[in-house]
């Protein structure tokens, strides 16, 4: 496969990538040599993930796809914090 091929399916993966929803906050780069595709960079989600895979082999002239996307859900600060105990009433002490 000659290097202006590459260049073309680089393009229209990414093209394709970008109109399955997989473009920001995702960020994936694309890499073609050969035919074989590599799909690197960051997704929220492993359905993303599949996603770009799936449609990185579907592609005409796809002979091998590599994988080294990496999955990195945010964490919110509210999961990490500890929600506050409203149910419970404390007096202040009586005075000294």
């Amino acid at each position: 496969m000659a290097k202006k091929d590459d260049d073309r399916l680089e393009l229209r993966l990414s093209n394709k990538l970008g109109n399955i929803g997989l473009r920001a906050p995702c960020r994936i780069q694309v890499e073609v040599y050969h035919g074989t595709v590599k799909l690197k960079g960051k997704v929220l989600f492993d359905y993303q993930k599949r996603a770009a895979i799936t449609a990185a082999r579907s592609m005409d002239g796809v002979r091998e796809t590599i994988d080294e996307l990496k999955v990195e859900t945010p964490v919110r600060v509210w999961d990490e914090v500890e929600p506050p105990k409203t149910d419970t009433f404390v007096p202040p002490p009586e005075g000294d």
